[in-house]
């Protein structure tokens, strides 16, 4: 890698979050007319990380639901976040994504 994009990749990486910085790369790779698949524990999908990625064609979407149910998601200690928001967001990206 050239040492001008590691720099650039190194202040990407310390000025986006971790949503922003996957829909850059998506789009990136769009332009440059490569497929794109993500994978994701879901937790974004119902905010603007999960808006973003809608305008874009995803050749692949894998969501890790490593907690099906209220009772262990509270056992991971998820911070910040219900079960009912974390299912209610990957529910609604499903909603409003046109395949």
């Amino acid at each position: 890698m050239p040492q001008t994009a590691l720099r650039l990749l190194r202040l990407a990486l310390r000025l986006l979050t971790a949503a922003a910085l996957a829909a850059a790369t998506v789009a990136h790779a769009e332009k440059a007319g490569m497929k794109v698949g993500l994978t994701t524990n879901g937790a974004g999908l119902g905010g603007k990380a999960g808006e973003k990625l809608l305008a874009y064609n995803l050749h692949q979407l894998d969501i890790s639901l490593q907690t099906p149910d209220e009772r262990s998601f509270s056992l991971r200690g998820a911070k910040g976040m219900s079960f009912e928001k974390y299912a209610n967001g990957v529910m609604d990206f499903f909603r409003r994504y046109k395949a």
